[in-house]
């Protein structure tokens, strides 16, 4: 099979409708982009572990047979599953987790592994050396590529699978979406009384929101909602965006403006988490931490952030938990009533984050400056409601994604993703990494 040399520039739609017509097999579609990943795998180290031969599925399923990535956080049967920790390394669970199963079940092809951080702890991705090389920034090598889903955010951008996915518990799949110039969403939580499970959700990487609302349809995160022609939209106030870095400030106010002249409502909004909301999610966050398996004896391999968080969160007692949730659940109550339709704000303080700028020798020093870097995002997860970066390019950023977060209110995914796309439209869109890598055409169908 020949002719199709540019088929990772394709859409999502336009790929799924080749499959379906049987312009392309799955194998040679999963060939083409596995020769593309182990080339740019090279230099960007963005997959932890790939796939040596194609799947021969047949075209079946919404996404009938596209290749996409799985986040190193969730099960695999097929591939080594690290959790992102050289504790696991070597670990292979002989099992798929739920969402991997989900993404099979929509017809989708697991080509890899992508790179995170230990248990997605952290908001950029640089692992032990002795597990794994650190991830690049597709749009400069010497920049980081966010975390935890970093890995994910970074091969869609590189054009190294046409999906990606990834977990987002404060901001995971956002945050690595917004420095690496791709469009991440995490969609509503699910309904009942309020859990970490409830705050940790799987979200979805792709090039555009076109591409998106594909997976995330084929996926079931896309539940029904009214679709409002003009939204009244909430921008975060200068006081608010007083320590973002101008060029984000830029961003905000492009996309807002955009929004204006389409004729949706502006007002003036907060748009950071409140320090008591702050308080109990970091005491749910640690206490989930505290639990989670780790084999015995590597304990000492942890990342030094982990320990803390371990430590801490194992003098939570069950009634202490109880009333830190209890207090998150308030909020998200508190939320549903909301003077606005939608969010409008930053994603990060800083359009960039070099490699080792968030690394501190203590790590309460360490989870303060993740938190100075990354403010905006967690108010999403404790609400429950849908939320999207979408890239915005500003002048003074013209080879580099800046970026701008949209959150609706929950259960208004649908709605949410039209106004992203509005913005994308008007200001955003995918623009090509300079850094291609020359690619071999498809050898590994076997």
């Amino acid at each position: 099979m020949t002719g199709h040399p540019e088929l990772h520039r394709r859409t999502v739609a336009d790929l799924v409708a080749m499959l379906r017509r049987g312009e392309l097999t799955s194998q040679y579609l999963q060939a083409h982009y596995l020769d593309r990943a182990a080339a740019e795998n090279r230099s960007l180290h963005v997959f932890f572990a790939l796939r040596d031969r194609t799947d021969p599925i047949a075209p079946v399923g919404p996404l009938a047979g596209l290749p996409v990535a799985v986040k190193d956080t969730a099960a695999t049967a097929c591939l080594p599953t690290t959790f992102g920790s050289l504790a696991y390394a070597g670990y292979r669970p002989g099992h798929d987790a739920a969402i991997t199963r989900a993404w099979a079940m929509s017809g989708a092809v697991c080509l890899g592994k992508t790179a995170t951080s230990e248990f997605g702890c952290l908001c950029y991705v640089e692992p032990d050396p002795r597990l794994a090389e650190t991830p690049r920034n597709p749009y400069d090598h010497e920049a980081g590529v966010g975390g935890s889903s970093g890995g994910s955010a970074a091969a869609v951008a590189a054009e190294l699978v046409p999906l990606a996915h990834g977990t987002d518990s404060g901001g995971s799949v956002r945050i690595p979406a917004a420095l690496n110039g791709v469009v991440g969403y995490k969609p509503s939580g699910p309904d009942g009384a309020l859990s970490w499970r409830a705050m940790s959700v799987d979200g979805i990487l792709a090039r555009n929101v076109a591409d998106v609302r594909v997976a995330a349809a084929a996926l079931g995160h896309l539940p029904e909602s009214p679709l409002p022609t003009r939204w009244c939209v909430g921008v975060c106030s200068d006081d608010a965006l007083a320590s973002v870095d101008p060029r984000i400030r830029v961003a905000v106010r492009t996309a807002a403006d955009a929004l204006e002249r389409a004729g949706h409502k502006l007002v003036e909004t907060g748009c950071q988490a409140r320090d008591d909301v702050a308080t109990s999610y970091f005491t749910a966050w640690a206490a989930h931490v505290a639990r989670l398996p780790v084999p015995a004896g590597r304990e000492n391999d942890l990342h030094e952030v982990t320990t803390l968080l371990r430590r801490l969160g194992a003098a939570v007692t069950p009634a202490e938990l109880s009333d830190e949730l209890a207090r998150l659940g308030a909020a998200r109550d508190r939320s549903a009533s909301g003077q606005v339709d939608v969010e409008l704000g930053p994603v990060c303080t800083r359009p960039r984050l070099a490699i080792g700028e968030l690394r501190r020798p203590d790590p309460v020093a360490a989870l303060a400056a993740q938190a100075e870097f990354a403010p905006f995002t967690i108010p999403a997860n404790v609400e429950g409601r849908p939320s999207v970066a979408v890239p915005v390019w500003v002048p003074d950023l013209p080879e580099s994604p800046a970026a701008v977060l949209l959150t609706a209110r929950r259960g208004y995914d649908q709605s949410l993703l039209a106004l992203a796309a509005e913005v994308e439209r008007a200001v955003g869109g995918f623009r090509r990494p300079e850094c291609p890598s020359p690619v071999t055409t498809a050898r590994r169908i076997l």
